[in-house]
């Protein structure tokens, strides 16, 4: 019996390894490697799980959003490059509204009044949730280097990639990424 059980688990690791058990490993390869030109950095692994309050009085935890694309940015109001960039990623989440997309933007201002002195009586940007983290202990966890930083999370729970400083995120190289691992179903 365990023979069997041996040899079925060899022969699966070498369908594998001829890449036909490894579609996904390859297509996140392919992902990684596109990611590169536009300044991506491969990151390996899964992201922490978190919860956070969001300004619209929610709670939001990253691992309910598995099966859904993840744009997780680390920002605040005082750093000109987010602020600079927030338009961009506004019009990306509006690009992709409907489909398998969240825009999760993680302020590390210290507290609530800053962010809504910043957005204004109407919260924040449509399509994007505002989520806080005063102190950085969330960012630190990431190991985010400067701000703004993004990591890119697929649909199935694992980190694609991550960009250091704002992005031109409307941008056609951006936006067929972005379509890419959408279809992908990672």
């Amino acid at each position: 019996m365990w023979v069997k059980v041996v040899w079925l688990l060899v022969a699966l690791g070498s369908l594998g390894a001829l890449g036909l058990g490894g579609q996904s490993a390859l297509r996140r390869e392919g992902l990684a490697s596109a990611a590169s030109p536009l300044g991506g950095q491969q990151v390996d692994g899964r992201p922490h799980d978190f919860e956070l309050r969001t300004l619209d009085g929610g709670r939001l935890k990253l691992s309910e959003l598995r099966g859904e694309v993840v744009f997780l940015n680390f920002w605040a109001t005082w750093c000109p490059p987010c602020r600079e960039e927030l338009p961009a990623m506004r019009d990306l989440a509006e690009r992709f509204k409907g489909r398998p997309f969240r825009m999760v933007a993680v302020s590390q201002d210290e507290g609530w009044g800053e962010l809504q002195g910043f957005f204004g009586p109407l919260g924040g940007p449509p399509g994007i949730t505002v989520a806080l983290d005063p102190g950085g202990r969330l960012a630190r966890l990431y190991g985010t280097e400067k701000l703004p930083e993004t990591y890119v999370i697929g649909r199935d729970g694992a980190v694609l990639a991550r960009w250091v400083n704002a992005q031109p995120w409307m941008s056609a190289e951006f936006v067929t990424w972005f379509e890419r691992a959408l279809a992908s179903g990672l």
